[in-house]
């Protein structure tokens, strides 16, 4: 099985690092002129800083301490102390870079994921959601794999907010994002879409299957009860599916699932319509 393209390119950056040091390890080892090649060791950090993984940081720069160390143990210099110091602040540097790029890559981790997210849920935003939706509507092209997509909206909200207050309706919203995610796979693709309604792309899930995940995220939500100081709040919501058509774009079958959620709302609340290819009949 192919590993993901991430994952692939986590293992080359951390393999080209580690070549990197060793090769200026032994460099150091086989090279006449007098110079210490492990005051470039930091240059292996560089590349791995857009891992946002301090882990493999700490890995790495362990690594190229270990390089500094042996390095002097196996060809110390004729003026012991000046190789000492030499050393030494290699080994200062090194520390110093890893720890400088650990936090650039833990602020530059936090700003995409604000980049990325809902502040209120901490789900996908609209924006990273139609990005991410938009490659699996490209892999089902490509592979005639089926996906379904989910419009959620809780109903009546506005009576919610106006009889228990705004924070009574966040806590509404939180606890539909905690249902729909319990109720998905790992790779499934949920966002909250605007307000109080969200979105979710299903991979690999034919009509069938997307009706079942929105029943029982449907069911779920008629048994939540959010506390507020007026009593316990309990709230439905209104669902469309939509399937893919080979060959159609997702802001169409976000339009088609955004239309079923209408015909729910009109149907009386409290309901699942799809509007996507039939399922294929059985044969005979």
């Amino acid at each position: 099985m192919a590993l993901p393209s991430f994952v692939t390119s986590d293992i080359t950056r951390i393999a080209a690092a580690v070549v990197f040091s060793t090769l200026l390890f032994v460099s150091d080892q086989i090279s006449t002129v007098d110079t210490n090649e492990a005051q470039l060791y930091p240059l292996a950090l560089i590349c791995l800083y857009r891992l946002r993984r301090r882990y493999v940081l700490q890995i790495v720069c362990g690594l190229c301490v270990f390089y500094t160390i042996a390095g002097y143990v196996l060809d110390p210099p004729a003026d012991i102390w000046d190789g000492v110091t030499n050393r030494t602040f290699s080994i200062i540097v090194l520390l110093g870079a890893m720890v400088c790029l650990s936090k650039l890559s833990e602020y530059e981790r936090a700003l995409l994921m604000q980049s990325m997210t809902d502040p209120l849920t901490g789900l996908l935003n609209r924006r990273s959601f139609m990005d991410l939706s938009g490659k699996e509507e490209t892999r089902a092209r490509r592979h005639g794999n089926p996906f379904s997509v989910l419009m959620l909206d809780i109903d009546h909200f506005k009576k919610i907010n106006d009889t228990f207050g705004h924070p009574v309706g966040d806590l509404a919203i939180k606890a539909l994002a905690d249902i729909c995610s319990n109720a998905l796979r790992p790779h499934d693709l949920l966002a909250r879409y605007g307000g109080e309604e969200f979105v979710l792309t299903l991979p690999h899930t034919p009509t069938e299957g997307a009706r079942v995940v929105a029943e029982r995220i449907r069911e779920a939500v008629e048994k939540v009860e959010v506390p507020s100081d007026k009593g316990v709040v309990r709230f439905t919501v209104s669902i469309g599916v939509s399937t893919y058509a080979s060959g159609e774009a997702f802001d169409h079958i976000v339009e088609r699932a955004d239309k079923a959620l209408y015909v729910s709302k009109q149907g009386g609340r409290n309901r699942v319509t799809v509007d996507g290819p039939a399922p294929l009949a059985a044969p005979a």
